[in-house]
């Protein structure tokens, strides 16, 4: 319903003005009110969507012999044309798409049929409508739920088999809670059964993609050796083919809470923990750690990152600015006598290129052909901003097209104290103090302030 403007006054009515827009004298005809007999109302393109009470009209709008209903009805705000739908109650779902369907899940008790024909009056059934012909298809499917819709052509579903009254995954049984992926095309009105349940993520240009349980068909979809993985599966739209990555998730323990997947341009990252996954991709002597692959939505290219967080980590498109652990490389990689720091290095996927920029510190964040790094000089044992300390942290800029790493003498903090900007990048609550200049020109070095880099 969120694109919709949502229309609530005790009566609806269509209002005529002889001049819109120009004050009216009295010579001007008389302002026309048309009582629709409804109280609720949403806007789509040329259409305006509402339910008359029956008992206002009079009338048994559904045809379900009562005169007890709200009844949808549509209005074309351009020729004036008004259309029943016959479909009553309050839907649990609704939806324009294309400006030409309209999406409703409708109550069976509301509409005082059997919809999917299953014996009952007490499931929930996708009605579809078209509003070039002005007439409803049932598709006699009990929806749990609209996983996702490819506006103007296929609806994304999960179907109840208890609902359905229908073994739907083909073990032989109807099985309470059980609900399995559909896909339904509206120009065609064609259904797909997959025959698992899967649970929707997101959409690419050509692909949807999904997770799917192993447990669903018992099969070890990412060879680990057990079948209790949640593994990631491309859909392709045209074929409606299913394709394994083998990559899992974490559903429960220390990682259930991180991102799964991430978008970046023509990349999709993953982040795939070590222990579902089976192996120990940092080599470190355990399994307790993460992974990260990126898949290109284009060539459908996947390729491994030097990666092992998120957090840590920033992407652009496909440049990947990460930090390597210095404990799990047994290195020395910012060169300075020991081996207990987090070092920044950059990916570039396309060239296979990894550069170590020697830094201690984080990726804060990336600005066109630049990526900011927040430095620590304790871990670089390094006064960076010559304060006479060591006990801060500094704002680096490396730039990605030059191979340049310049210090910015800018007080480090959290990532998110750095907006980009479409020409520059603010760097938020910078300390006079800290950095011991006067940056508002008010005579002290007290203040906090907000310092741009173009």
């Amino acid at each position: 319903m969120d694109r919709f403007q949502i229309l609530r006054v005790s009566i609806i009515c269509l209002i005529s003005l002889s001049s819109f827009g120009t004050k009216l004298s009295s010579q001007d005809s008389p302002i026309l009110a048309e009582n629709l007999g409804a109280n609720e109302a949403f806007v789509d393109g040329d259409h305006i969507f509402y339910k008359v009470f029956e008992s206002f009209s009079n009338q048994n709008l559904n045809g379900d012999g009562d005169m007890k209903d709200l009844v949808l009805h549509y209005r074309n705000i351009q020729t004036g044309e008004v259309v029943n739908t016959r479909i009553a109650g309050d839907f649990l779902y609704q939806q324009i798409l294309s400006n030409r369907w309209l999406i409703l899940i409708a109550q069976e008790a509301d509409q005082s049929e059997d919809l999917n024909g299953d014996s009952d009056m007490a499931d929930r059934v996708l009605q579809v409508h078209d509003l070039q012909t002005q007439t409803t298809t049932n598709s006699n499917l009990a929806v749990s739920t609209v996983l996702h819709n490819r506006e103007g052509t296929q609806l994304l579903l999960r179907i109840s088999e208890e609902h359905q009254f229908e073994d739907l995954d083909g073990n032989r049984e109807i099985e309470n809670g059980k609900q399995t992926l559909h896909i339904y095309s509206l120009e065609t009105g064609e259904i797909k059964n997959f025959g698992i349940d899967a649970l929707f993520f997101l959409e690419t240009e050509t692909e949807y993609l999904f997770s799917i349980f192993e447990s669903e068909k018992n099969e070890d979809y990412n060879q680990d050796g057990d079948r209790a993985d949640p593994i990631f599966h491309f859909l392709d739209k045209e074929t409606l083919e299913l394709r394994n990555t083998q990559f899992s998730y974490a559903v429960t323990g220390a990682f259930r809470w991180t991102p799964k997947v991430l978008e970046q341009g023509e990349w999709l990252y993953f982040l795939i923990p070590e222990r579902t996954q089976g192996v120990d991709f940092n080599s470190d002597g355990d399994q307790g750690d993460l992974g990260v692959r990126a898949y290109n939505v284009h060539s459908k290219e996947i390729l491994e990152v030097a990666a092992s967080s998120f957090n840590t980590t920033k992407f652009n498109n496909h440049i990947v600015a990460y930090v390597e652990k210095e404990s799990i490389q047994q290195r020395d990689l910012n060169e300075d006598g020991d081996t207990h720091d987090q070092v920044t290095h950059i990916q570039n996927l396309l060239t296979g290129e990894i550069k170590n920029l020697k830094v201690a510190g984080f990726p804060a964040a990336f600005h066109n052909d630049f990526v900011i790094i927040r430095v620590s000089e304790g871990a670089q044992n390094e006064d960076l901003d010559e304060d006479g300390s060591i006990f801060g942290e500094v704002y680096f800029r490396y730039n990605l097209a030059t191979d340049e790493l310049t210090n910015l003498h800018l007080f480090g903090g959290p990532s998110d104290n750095v907006i980009v900007t479409e020409d520059s990048c603010l760097f938020l609550n910078q300390n006079e103090f800290s950095l011991k200049r006067d940056l508002n020109g008010d005579g002290d070095e007290a203040d906090r302030s907000i310092i741009r880099v173009a």
